[in-house]
């Protein structure tokens, strides 16, 4: 009872003197007039997630450069913020990105691309609506006019992954005025043969499939066979997500109004031997989407020397190998035309890889080219929160001293340690994030350079173990007080060992007396406080001992 006492007051004092400040992330409805006169009928309406920074509602005069992330095919916005893609929390991940691993405060969008088809690919389309215009309109429009942002181009960036891959490399290739960054991760692009190996095209029974539907769906009139489009797609969404694929790609770069649903070209048909043929007209079309690269880059060569940043990430275990090839392809044409941009390739498939990849490559690249408000950037260089495997109780942190104690549980090794440093927002910490420290020896030290650059700190974080064994007992089952509560006289004592220093503090983590002492058993005075809980902090030769104490 007295250990889960002591570690409960642990843990109220510790959050308290930190501070820990983290931003939130918020869920939100726009208007969307861009979806009005969508033939399938998307609503006008469209729900978006903002994560706000630590500060932003504390420093009211401090304005902010806004991410925008696109998602890909099949991902809603919950798909983020719920963590149903291997548990990845989008909140909790720039708040690490905040106050660990040292990117400045920035507003970040999550935008919706779900639509009836299950993907928008963020192009404007009489059938599923205009989502370039919903971006590049009403998204930045919106944001801009409801938070406090830089709203230039030079204080705004774009990525996204797959289908959103395609849309951040696209949207920022068309619009330099409105973004100044680009990247892409996992982009829907393909080489001039890549269409044809897509999901679209390369099982001839999805092929067939389709025409199929599209058959059967040319029988009825007009209203019954929108009906019985939409009942199809609902069914396909559970069965087959590549016939919802093959209608959703279709109706973004193929649309047809004057035919019956599903209200877009296809390239194949029958003849009259019932053989498989193409239409090559039609087939240009569809490879204006992800695929004719080259005329793109020649076309919009001048905007794309307008960016300050553009990138290219994909995974060499991708299993949409096509991909692979597009993105390559587009990183040769781009070096062709001496267009300045950044390729990384990893060992990872589609996407399965995105967290790190957005942690460790495309934030940061993003954070190192984005324009801040540089006038309100924070000078504050602190340890907010440190947490670390093997700890038996949390933390005990001095600002006075930029100490920070930690009891170690009983057989914990010291020598490659890993702890969460958590820091000012923006603040950047070295050794960095994931870099191990020893601390056989009983101490390691942390330096915190602020977000602006003006100040440094270094922290020195002690270890009460010996010989990386730790020991067995909690500080409190260590630290004997008698009386307590405390009336009158005092005194302190730690089974045998020399005390060198006696700290009482409130429970805001304020030092309220220090006094520096030298023997085994200490007498203390009442000190001159009000009634009251608080916590008495001794210190032993490597070791910090800590003990709540009630002054009557």
């Amino acid at each position: 009872m007295k250990t889960q006492l002591l570690l409960a007051l642990s843990i109220i004092i510790s959050s308290m003197a930190f501070g820990q400040q983290v931003g939130k992330m918020t869920l939100i409805n726009i208007d969307a007039p861009s979806m009005e006169n969508s033939i399938l009928g998307e609503p006008t309406t469209q729900p978006l997630a903002i994560y706000l920074p630590p500060s932003y509602e504390k420093e009211t005069e401090k304005f902010y450069p806004v991410v925008y992330f696109l998602p890909g095919y099949e991902d809603t916005i919950a798909a983020y913020t719920k963590g149903y893609i291997n548990g990845y929390f989008f909140e909790k991940s720039m708040n690490s990105m905040i106050t660990q691993r040292g990117m400045k405060e920035a507003i970040v969008v999550i935008v919706n691309g779900y639509n009836r088809l299950t993907g928008c690919f963020y192009n404007n389309s009489p059938v599923t609506g205009n989502w370039e215009d919903f971006v590049v309109n009403e998204v930045v429009g919106y944001i801009d006019a409801h938070y406090r942002t830089l709203p230039t181009r030079e204080s705004r960036a774009i990525f996204g992954l797959s289908m959103g891959g395609y849309g951040a490399t696209h949207l920022s290739m068309k619009h330099p005025d409105l973004f100044s960054i680009g990247v892409g991760e996992c982009s829907g692009l393909a080489n001039p043969t890549g269409i044809m190996r897509t999901s679209l095209f390369i099982d001839t029974n999805v092929i067939k499939r389709v025409i199929s539907i599209r058959n059967e769906l040319a029988k009825y009139p007009r209203e019954e066979a929108h009906k019985k489009y939409l009942d199809t797609i609902n069914y396909y969404k559970k069965t087959d997500w590549v016939t919802v694929f093959s209608f959703a790609y279709g109706s973004a770069f193929a649309p047809d109004t004057t035919m019956n649903a599903p209200y877009c070209s296809y390239p194949f048909s029958y003849n009259e031997n019932n053989e498989l043929v193409m239409d090559s007209a039609v087939f240009k079309r569809y490879e204006q989407g992800f695929g004719n690269l080259k005329a793109k880059v020649e076309q919009y060569r001048e905007n794309l020397l307008k960016l300050k940043g553009y990138g290219i990430d994909y995974g060499t275990s991708d299993y949409f190998k096509w991909i692979i090839d597009g993105n390559t392809y587009y990183d040769s044409l781009l070096t062709a035309e001496e267009i300045p941009h950044r390729l990384w390739i990893n060992n990872g498939g589609h996407g399965d890889q995105h967290r790190l990849r957005t942690e460790n490559v495309l934030l940061p690249y993003i954070d190192s080219l984005l324009a801040y408000d540089t006038q309100h950037l924070s000078n504050k260089a602190t340890i907010e929160k440190f947490s670390c495997t093997g700890q038996a109780a949390e933390p005990v942190i001095d600002y006075t001293s930029n100490t920070i104690n930690v009891t170690f549980k009983t057989g914990t090794k010291l020598t490659s340690l890993k702890p969460s440093v958590f820091v000012s927002p923006g603040a950047r910490v070295s050794p960095a994030a994931g870099v191990g420290i020893d601390l056989s020896g009983g101490s390691a030290t942390y330096t915190i350079t602020s977000e602006d650059g003006s100040s440094t700190s270094v922290w020195t974080i002690k270890s009460n173990a010996t010989n990386g064994t730790g020991s067995n007992l909690l500080p409190g089952e260590r630290l004997k007080i008698s009386p307590n509560p405390i009336d009158s006289n005092f005194s302190l004592s730690v089974n045998g060992e020399t005390i060198n220093k006696v700290e009482i503090i409130d429970l805001m983590g304020r030092t309220l007396l220090s006094r520096n002492t030298n023997g085994e058993n200490i007498a203390m005075e009442r000190p001159n406080i009000p009634q009251g809980n608080y916590f008495v902090k001794v210190y032993t030769e490597g070791f910090c001992h800590i003990e709540k104490i009630t002054i009557r």
